[in-house]
């Protein structure tokens, strides 16, 4: 029987991202590979002058999704998800001064985007990011 996480795996690979829009549009690079006996997805994020580096599974004793992001300076954002592999939204649960909704839709097996909006410890934030596979 296939796991929820196993409805992720066409995100194996490098994909070329684009976020934000205007002057503030950049593009990145997103490489995702199996991790932790293949019961995790690690993702690593590379962009001129910076980079992060999160983890996604599913956990099915609390049936959602557990992504974590920890960023090289030091800090980490927590986000539950609930939904099919095909359109998640999750919520920060850390840090608790946090407080914010991103949404994940699955358009293809070569193509993805995201739209996050809310509070990360007090900055605000409102930004989508399309993402193509190589």
């Amino acid at each position: 029987m296939a796991t929820p996480l196993a409805g992720l795996a066409f995100l194996i690979g490098a994909w070329t991202c684009t976020s934000g829009s205007g002057a503030q549009q950049f593009t990145y690079t997103a490489v995702y590979a199996y991790d932790m006996q293949n019961d995790w997805i690690s993702q690593h994020d590379t962009w001129t002058g910076g980079g992060d580096v999160g983890y996604l599974t599913y956990d099915a004793k609390g049936a959602f999704w557990n992504w974590v992001v920890l960023e090289p300076q030091g800090s980490t954002t927590v986000f539950h998800g609930t939904g099919p592999a095909t359109h998640i939204s999750y919520r920060t649960v850390y840090p608790p001064q946090s407080d914010g909704t991103e949404v994940f839709d699955r358009a293809s097996d070569t193509k993805y985007a995201t739209h996050f909006t809310g509070t990360l410890e007090g900055k605000k934030y409102d930004a989508s990011d399309t993402c193509t596979k190589h």
